[in-house]
């Protein structure tokens, strides 16, 4: 999987994206978090975009 060929947008994508079938686990904290790729786009604009995101899930 390839998440960046250098571009300059910003990814989020779950931990759990990059494990192989099979060895997922629930319990794990390491497949329970998210990677952030912060990439050229105003502050503020990455900001609100993880707040009404946040909002949808909560």
């Amino acid at each position: 999987m390839a998440v960046s060929w250098g571009g300059h947008e910003s990814l989020v994508f779950p931990t759990c994206a990059t494990i192989k079938k099979g060895e997922y686990n629930a319990a794990s904290i390491e497949h329970n978090l998210i990677r952030f790729y912060i990439g050229l786009e105003d502050p503020e604009v990455l900001i609100a975009d993880i707040e009404q995101a946040l909002e949808k899930i909560v």
